[in-house]
């Protein structure tokens, strides 16, 4: 057992790069291409990869690990130095080089012009003084790409054509080697000053390092067994950074419980701390990623999990995940899977040429938690600059003038077809002008996008067309009658010259049983809608998944898991063997359906099952509180931005149907107001739940 008298200090590190050389495990194969390249004297060695995955580690193990003594290596982070004026930021490189190589000018250097001051009278001598010690420099250069951020006319930007006069003017004496976490393509400076230099790409660990970063560290503390170590590598991929913070929070937990043996279970129980604990290198992780690229990657993530709730042995394609949530495939969508396994974050499923699946596992929970799909895809409205500014004007004419502007709205999503806020914009627009078919098909993607925002558009939009389509196929039925009736009541006469407009008789059946063929379909649609009705209950218990399974039992197979807090619906009821209550659900999030024991389910309001269907009370589950003023407002959506279709009281009892949340996280509420008869949305912070 281990000692609690004795507080260990935890061997992993996380957050900063390593430089304790008995820390540092694996990238041999980056040394000794560094190393073969400083040999044929090239001045320029690029090494790049992804966001943590341990440049900054690698540049400062150079002098430990590339063995030529005829080279002295100088590490410079820029990162903190890019809003400095390039004087400023010579002056922090030669005060870095003097206190490096142990240098002593030979004189006071002024601190004006010091531009021109380091490239002439500076440079120069340190570069004479190394070389009568047959000693070369090199300068290592941490974060290099953050330059290239820079607007165009900044100081700084004048450091990439200063710094290759530098290495022209000292061709054999000066060296760098800069490290990128940005995509090569993406550095138009970049590539204009180093369009030849060898580069590197860091990747992830091989299996043997991998292995070494897990056990060496803690190594004099407890051992892992093979199953722990395997367990490790699934979930980080071989990613140092997440190996790290893996291995942190399981020593954490070690020390915690006093324990000396890890097990994979012990592995699954820490996913959810080593996600908070390396939210900030998460979070990087995604943000480096164009916007199509970054809502591809939460539908892989989403496509895992419901293979894996499913048992399927592929996940769906990521663009027909992303189609069934009413995103429309652009080229850039198009394009985004095949990126990010060019990029290194994903790998193709076996046999299966369009499935995909993530490297890194943890990075895959993360998504699933912090960017669910139905959150992602309204990043797709950045896509486009010239359709954000577009809607910008849309909502400045909406404001001043009652006319119509459903046009402007047409316009953005010709631009961007995954402008959402504009799709629900001209589905509102368009029941109110009536024009019910119009207002349907965009209230039918509408409702892929967010189904509980759209439900109640949707289903009037429905109930509207129906109705106007079965009149029209009556005023079709009576037009065609009151025509015969004519003919018949004129004689043969009439009857000759009605014949001779047999076409238009045709014509009006074909149309008729158009319609009322779409007529037939529009009721199914909506019957199969209309049974959909809002989540009316939350999965409860201890934080963590919870079995659904496909019978009310526990002998029946597990189907799917949910997480605690999932709201779902409950649509039928029964008890098992032992006359223990279950319920039947369906999680419209994951578009499934089974059954659940009822103590891991909270009900909104009274549930009730009567002979094979259910339903939920009408009864009242929450008050109206706030500050004055006493009125406020219902919405016909989740948000601010939708129009308001009623009020309450601040002491009103209403119905808590659903609940969503806004563009900005917040939290809304879809409610019943008895009193008023109308429903719409709230604010969360203006309901008090029972």
């Amino acid at each position: 057992m281990l000692s609690t008298d004795i507080e260990r200090k935890n061997p992993y590190i996380v957050g900063r790069p390593i430089y304790e050389v008995e820390l540092f495990f694996g990238r041999r194969k980056v040394f000794k291409f560094i190393e073969d390249n400083l040999q044929q004297n090239v001045q320029v060695i690029l090494l790049h990869g992804q966001r943590r995955i341990g440049k900054s580690s690698i540049l400062m193990q150079i002098p430990n690990f590339v063995r030529l003594d005829e080279f002295v290596f100088i590490y410079f982070d820029l990162h903190d130095k890019t809003r400095l004026p390039l004087d400023k930021l010579l002056q922090k490189l030669a005060s870095t080089i003097v206190n490096k190589v142990n240098y002593t000018p030979k004189e006071q250097l002024p601190s004006s012009n010091y531009t021109t001051i380091f490239s002439t009278i500076f440079l120069p001598q340190v570069i004479d003084y190394l070389e009568k010690k047959n000693i070369k420099m090199v300068w290592l250069l941490d974060e290099f790409d953050v330059l290239n951020e820079q607007p165009i006319d900044s100081s700084v930007d004048s450091f990439f054509p200063y710094l290759r006069e530098l290495i022209t003017q000292h061709k054999n004496n000066l060296f760098i080697i800069p490290v990128v976490g940005r995509r090569i393509d993406d550095l138009t400076n970049f590539k204009s000053l180093f369009k030849q230099a060898p580069n590197q790409e860091i990747g992830l660990l091989e299996k043997f390092a991998a292995k070494d970063l897990i056990q060496k560290p803690a190594e004099k503390y407890f051992t892992y067994n093979s199953g722990v170590i395997d367990a490790i590598l699934e979930l980080s991929g071989g990613h140092p950074y997440f190996i790290q913070v893996i291995c942190y929070v399981l020593f954490l937990e070690l020390e915690a419980e006093n324990k000396s043996e890890i097990t994979r279970d012990d592995v699954r129980k820490i996913i959810d701390d080593a996600i908070e604990i390396s939210e900030g290198g998460l979070t990087w992780f995604r943000d480096g990623l164009p916007v199509s690229e970054r809502v591809v990657f939460s539908a892989c993530a989403t496509a895992e999990k419901l293979a894996n709730q499913m048992s399927k042995s592929a996940p769906i394609e990521p663009l027909r995940l992303l189609e069934d949530y009413g995103v429309s495939t652009t080229e850039s969508l198009t394009k985004a899977p095949e990126n990010l396994v060019k990029w290194g974050f994903l790998e193709r499923v076996e046999n299966h040429e369009f499935s995909y699946k993530i490297k890194i596992k943890l990075v895959s929970y993360w998504l699933v938690k912090r960017y669910p799909l139905r959150q992602a895809i309204w990043e797709l409205e950045k896509v486009d600059l010239s359709a954000c500014k577009l809607f910008e004007l849309a909502e400045s004419i909406s404001e001043n003038r009652k006319s119509s502007i459903v046009d402007l709205y047409e316009s953005i999503l010709k631009i961007n077809p995954n402008y959402f806020t504009a799709l629900f914009k001209l589905a509102e627009n368009y029941l109110d002008n009536k024009h019910f078919r119009k207002a349907l098909k965009k209230s039918k993607r509408a409702y892929k996008v967010d189904p509980t925002r759209a439900y109640e558009e949707y289903t009037i939009v429905k109930r509207k067309t129906i109705i106007k389509d079965s009149k029209k196929i009556a005023l079709y039925l009576g037009f065609i009658l009151a025509l015969i009736g004519f003919a018949v009541y004129q004689g043969s006469k009439i009857q000759k010259q009605f014949a001779k407009n047999t076409q238009i008789q045709i014509k009006l059946k074909e149309e008729i049983a158009t319609l009322k063929e779409e007529n037939a379909i529009l009721e199914e649609e909506f019957r199969i809608f209309s049974s959909f009705e809002v989540k009316n209950a939350t999965i409860r218990g201890q934080p963590g998944e919870k079995n659904i399974r496909s019978g009310p039992g526990l002998e029946y197979r597990v189907s799917a898991t949910a997480h605690t807090g999932t709201p779902v619906r409950v649509i039928d009821s029964a008890r098992n063997s032992d006359h223990f209550l279950w319920y039947k659900i369906e999680v419209p999030e994951l578009g499934i359906q089974g059954w659940i024991a009822s103590h891991l389910l909270t009900i909104d309001g009274q549930y009730q099952s009567q002979t094979g269907s259910s339903s939920v009370s009408n009864g009242t589950n929450g008050t109206v509180t706030g500050n004055p003023p006493r009125t406020k407002n219902m919405r016909s959506g989740a948000g601010t931005v939708y129009r308001i279709v009623g009020t309450v009281q601040i002491g009103d009892r209403v119905r808590i149907a659903s609940s969503s949340y806004d563009r900005g996280g917040y939290l809304w509420y879809q409610v019943y107001h008895p009193k008023s008869g109308k429903r719409g949305w709230i604010s969360g912070q203006l309901v008090n739940r029972d």
